[in-house]
């Protein structure tokens, strides 16, 4: 499972290709229309707020009520 850790880091790389992997330059970046400038530093400038981070996946199908629905509406397991 992908942890808000690992999404702050992934951020921080983009911003080290955006700014030629110069660290520096992410602290002055000039670009505040980014949707990522927030977090360009590695960290969560709002970390009590929940933004959805690392949500765990939703299943469509499997076992229970719910995927058996699912697979009858997509025709599976209807004998045709």
């Amino acid at each position: 499972m992908t942890t808000k850790a690992d999404i702050l880091q992934a951020i921080r790389h983009k911003c080290l290709d955006c700014c030629c992997f110069q660290p520096s330059e992410i602290r002055e970046c000039p670009v505040t229309t980014c949707g990522l400038w927030p977090y360009r530093l590695g960290r969560d400038p709002e970390p009590s707020r929940s933004r959805g981070f690392a949500k765990p996946p939703v299943y469509t199908q499997g076992s229970g009520k719910a995927g058996r629905i699912h697979a009858a509406a997509a025709g599976e397991g209807l004998g045709t």
